[in-house]
């Protein structure tokens, strides 16, 4: 719907709303959107991307992922589908049937669960709808959705109710994903999901961290832990060495694929 008679504080402010809650929007679009001219909007996403809150490439507008947010779900989906199945596939060499695996709300877990028919039966924990969208129609995969506070920009449950049923449970695999990792350290942008994250390594057995290179070159607010609390950490050949090896001596497996 038009959204007119704004001025241009108020009208950017609209547009990091409207990009955040879509993930993505094109220029022709939001000049549609507040019946303004593309150039306008263009002006507007200069001044946006100066503050680093949006980016734009080719005339899309996305939410800028930074140290206090996260790019929505939507966009991450959509990001390093390639080098997210590589990944994925090493961490699925570790699981086996009968077993029962815990899953948050990162997208590099998607190419992993999106078809578990050589480990069923098997049990999957998320909090993640999106993870359980793709799990509900597999025959043999038992499906334990952890509820609370949906967040529409995550699709994904997060808060009090999500950390108590995580509480109750002891799987035998967590497979995660973290928004930076700095000195040694895991962070994310949101308070919520780092508490999440901080209830699920708690509730598993065996945890397996699945981060590629530009993880280590982010900042983020909330600290989630130590990367000693993994097990097993799975990333990509274009992370540093130095880094690399800094985790070995830590005592950490770490598969570079």
């Amino acid at each position: 719907m038009p959204v007119t008679n704004l001025d241009p504080e108020s009208r950017r402010r609209k547009i990091v709303a409207v990009v955040t809650r879509e993930g993505s929007c094109h220029i022709d679009d939001l000049a549609q959107m507040f019946q303004v001219s593309a150039m306008t909007v263009y002006r507007d996403i200069a001044d946006l991307e100066h503050l680093q809150l949006v980016t734009l490439r080719r005339g899309e507008v996305q939410a800028a992922q930074t140290s206090l947010s996260e790019a929505a779900a939507t966009v991450r989906l959509g990001a390093k589908s390639d080098l997210k199945h590589r990944l994925s596939d090493r961490a699925r060499s570790y699981l086996r049937r009968g077993q029962s695996i815990m899953v948050d709300d990162s997208s590099s877990t998607v190419p992993l669960i999106s078809n578990l028919a050589d480990l069923c039966p098997i049990t999957v924990a998320t909090n993640a709808e999106f993870v359980a969208q793709r799990l509900r129609l597999q025959e043999g995969v038992k499906l334990l959705l952890l509820g609370g506070e949906y967040e529409s920009w995550a699709e994904a449950y997060f808060g009090e109710l999500t950390e108590a049923s995580i509480s109750r449970l002891q799987v035998d695999w967590l497979i995660m994903s973290v928004s930076a990792i700095t000195d040694g350290y895991c962070y994310h942008p949101q308070e919520n999901v780092a508490r999440t994250k901080r209830q699920m390594i708690a509730a598993a057995r065996q945890r397996i961290l699945v981060a590629d290179c530009s993880k280590f070159s982010r900042a983020a607010l909330y600290k989630i832990g130590s990367l000693t609390d993994f097990d097993i950490v799975i990333t990509d050949a274009q992370t540093p060495p130095e880094i690399v090896a800094d985790m070995r001596k830590s005592g950490l497996q770490v598969d570079v694929v």
